[in-house]
């Protein structure tokens, strides 16, 4: 009886085991896959990857304080820009999408670990890293703290109108942040930070922080 149970708990456990690299795999493909494409400048295929309910975020800075957009599409080089294929997302975020590129950093092999190893523009190790869902929540703090110094930062209160649509983002992103990972992706180049969120059955491109590797305040 004993023996039988210790069969029936190993397959359980040799069972979740294989379930979980199977998760990884197909995470580390979708990763890949956002990188490729970024670094061939795919406009095409990247926007491929973006959810069309959900969009693409960026979250920017505005002065000391974090900022945030939604698109459909984004360009990442200027013949794209010239077709009108996407609009502009402003400088110097624009510049750093046309022009970052992982140079010879091997998108074979990545690290699951919270760990960015960066702080503003000084990386301490390179290589792509994948963090546990739900873990960072940069976009939905940046909303509550608009709220909170929301006078300090625009000069004036914020009407019911304004408070209820900031309240709607925030849930929004809660929801999002919720169900995404973080990945960093640290080169000779830089650092880049992107979300994969698990959307109906599927991986998606979601939101790229701009702000957390802005260090110009």
């Amino acid at each position: 009886m004993k023996n039988l149970l210790l069969i029936f708990l190993t397959s359980i456990l040799f069972s979740g085991c294989g379930s979980l690299h199977g998760q990884n795999k197909v995470i580390e493909q979708f990763v890949k896959k956002v990188v490729e494409t970024y670094n061939q400048k795919d406009s095409e295929k990247f926007n491929r990857l973006i959810n069309k309910n959900t969009g693409l975020i960026l979250i920017t800075t505005l002065g000391p304080n974090n900022s945030w957009s939604k698109v459909q599409k984004i360009c990442l080089d200027k013949k794209c820009l010239e077709k009108g294929m996407a609009e502009s997302v402003g400088n110097p975020y624009q510049l750093f999408l046309e022009e970052y590129k992982t140079g010879n950093l091997n998108l074979n092999k990545v690290e699951f670990s919270e760990q960015s190893y960066f702080e503003c523009d000084k990386i301490t190790k390179q290589g792509i890293f994948i963090a546990s869902e739900n873990k960072f929540h940069t976009l939905s703090e940046s909303v509550s703290l608009f709220i909170k110094h929301f006078q300090d930062i625009i000069g004036e209160k914020p009407d019911q109108k304004k408070k209820s649509e900031l309240e709607k983002d925030r849930a929004e992103f809660k929801k999002i942040e919720f169900k995404s990972r973080r990945v960093t992706v640290n080169s000779k180049a830089g650092t880049f930070i992107f979300y994969m969120t698990y959307i109906n059955g599927k991986w998606y491109l979601t939101i790229i922080d701009f702000a957390s590797v802005d260090c110009s305040v």
